[in-house]
């Protein structure tokens, strides 16, 4: 096995030191037996939890064999342990500046997770950044076309599910972007005179989610699963008002405004909460960085090292 590897495992096996001597609940059934000794499902479930990537992996591939591997590196690991080899060096500082930056991950949560925030801090943060948390529910009529590729880098979940929905709309149809365009400019003026916008819905929109809920869309927010441009024309938009047909990769959208509006300061707490805690963690941050940074007296010390080429008349001599 790879040292650095099982170094890795290593130091998380110390971690989970107890599934060597299991601290079993009694109502926990033995699901395996290792060395001769029971191992329960809530012991199994312990070393599940700390399990690292590299091992989770295997774990779904042959949990027998990452389990052996485990309580191998544990074993060994003991061995170790008793010979006093983590106060040999190199290890011995090694293991000190794993431990180290452990525990410096647990500072940075504590300092992430454990900071306050108060009511008035969420109060006064929803205050200033109000124009943030504008948002405005739709309806809307979706007017597909043959689509080309669909860019995916960088797409959310549900822009992708929504995508792809659409997308298979679009290859039941031949219909051009140009056609796309008439129709939906053909729907518009319909609608601006007055015909019933779910009967429009019913009759030409090609999104089978808000379709079969008369063209609901749901509310577009910030960080909601639509396109920046799409949000941007739909928040143009006064409660009540029909856009002119917003295009995109796979269609023409026509929106109509249900509700326009800011959400009630307590649907937005837990956000606003993260946010605060994430700024203050920045500004925690570049202030050690700022306390920390070296101070370089003799730039000369961490400049590149040339090697000069070996004369050949110094070759053999002493």
């Amino acid at each position: 096995m790879n040292f650095k590897k099982c170094f890795a495992v290593l130091c998380l096996g110390a971690a989970a030191a107890s599934a060597q001597a299991p601290l079993r609940e009694n109502t926990s059934p033995v699901v395996m037996t290792v060395d001769g000794k029971d191992v329960t499902a809530a012991d199994i479930q312990k070393i599940v939890d700390l399990g690292q990537p590299q091992f989770m992996e295997q774990y779904r591939q042959n949990p027998q064999t990452a389990l052996m591997n485990w309580f191998v590196m544990l074993h060994l690991g003991h061995e170790a342990e008793a010979k006093k080899l983590d106060q040999v060096s190199p290890l011995k500082e090694q293991l000190e500046g794993m431990r180290m930056n452990f525990l410096a991950g647990a500072a940075w949560n504590q300092e992430l997770n454990g900071y306050p925030v108060s009511d008035e801090m969420i109060e006064t943060y929803f205050t200033v950044h109000r124009d943030q948390y504008l948002q405005a529910k739709i309806k809307a009529i979706y007017i597909s076309f043959k689509p080309g590729a669909i860019a995916t880098a960088g797409t959310s979940e549900e822009e992708l599910r929504r995508a792809a929905q659409q997308a298979l709309a679009g290859a039941t149809t031949e219909r051009s972007e140009t056609q796309a365009a008439a129709l939906a400019a053909e729907v518009e003026r319909q609608l601006r005179t007055g015909t019933d916008f779910e009967k429009l819905v019913a009759a030409y929109s090609d999104d089978p989610i808000s379709k079969a809920k008369g063209g609901d869309f749901g509310m577009v927010k910030p960080g909601g699963p639509y396109p920046d441009d799409f949000r941007r024309a739909v928040m143009l938009l006064d409660k009540g008002a029909l856009s002119d047909p917003i295009r995109q990769p796979t269609g023409f959208y026509i929106v109509r405004i249900e509700e326009k509006g800011f959400p009630a300061v307590t649907d937005v707490r837990a956000e606003i909460s993260e946010t605060i805690r994430q700024q203050h963690v920045i500004d925690w941050a570049q202030g050690l960085n700022a306390r920390f940074n070296p101070v370089i007296k003799d730039p000369s010390f961490f400049a590149p090292k040339t090697q000069q080429p070996a004369s050949p008349f110094s070759i053999g001599k002493p």
